[in-house]
């Protein structure tokens, strides 16, 4: 259990880089830092050597630690509300079936979990296990508690969720080089798709906007977006007029907002 005067480790990781802010016992902010990666652009295994040198290097103050991942790190489905599931393990079950069904075999090994409560359809995720358990090891082995792990999607979510307020909208959550685009109706989630971002390939947010409506009945007629991230590229500006966009969250000027920018 967190005690009120617990200092605090925000860490975001990303293929790119790892991100750390240290809190007091106050929530004030004590440090933040960014430290870049190097190797192959989506592996996790470089951005976990950084944290644990980080970790080791005796320079933050001990506490709780918090993660967010990079939605690069992360697979997303939707668990439907009418899903025929009883208990945790049957819809552990369930959600590798689904997660099965587009992935293959690799899915045996991930870590699956899904909203443990709501109506309608519920967010599920898939991470792979190693890198939990070498987060969990690089914690430990630091004299942190990891307190909780969070995907980029669930923590804009939480944060933006009262500033949605169309009854039907796409919500974009913008990385460097990937998007997490989800369609979500009263409050739920309807559907969740991931993809890269490239726009010397022409591959932009709005390009995967109309792929991802192409697969909804009735999602072309959503012309409402809500945006957390970099805004959308000069190249897209004509397309992004016919919608009716607002931006969550982004510090204007900024072209590549934290993972810790909540």
């Amino acid at each position: 259990m967190r005690t009120p005067l617990s200092p605090t480790l925000h860490i975001g990781l990303s293929p790119a880089c790892v991100e750390m802010a240290a809190y007091d016992w106050r929530s004030r902010l004590h440090r933040q830092e960014r430290f870049d990666v190097t190797g192959p652009s989506s592996s996790w295994q470089g951005a976990m050597a950084v944290l644990q040198q980080q970790m080791q290097s005796g320079d933050w103050q001990r506490g709780e630690a918090e993660v967010i991942l990079s939605s690069h790190f992360v697979r997303h489905c939707v668990l439907p509300g009418d899903a025929p599931v009883a208990g945790k393990a049957e819809q552990a079950g369930y959600v590798r079936h689904l997660f099965r069904g587009e992935y293959g075999v690799a899915v045996e090994g991930w870590c699956v979990a899904a909203d443990r409560a709501g109506r309608g359809g519920r967010l599920a995720c898939a991470i792979d296990a190693p890198l939990l358990v070498e987060l969990a090891d690089v914690c430990r082995a630091a004299r942190f508690k990891l307190r909780s792990v969070r995907p980029h999607l669930v923590a804009v979510a939480n944060r933006v969720r009262r500033q949605v307020t169309q009854p039907r909208a796409w919500l974009a959550v913008l990385e460097s080089g990937v998007c997490v685009l989800a369609l979500i109706e009263s409050s739920r989630w309807r559907h969740v798709s991931c993809a890269r971002l490239d726009n010397a390939v022409g591959t932009t947010l709005f390009t995967v906007l109309r792929q991802q409506a192409l697969l909804l009945p009735d999602a072309d007629v959503v012309r409402c977006l809500y945006i957390h991230g970099a805004p959308p590229t000069p190249a897209s500006t004509g397309e992004a007029s016919t919608w009716k966009i607002e931006m969550l969250g982004h510090p204007p000027g900024t072209a590549s907002p934290s993972l810790l920018d909540l």
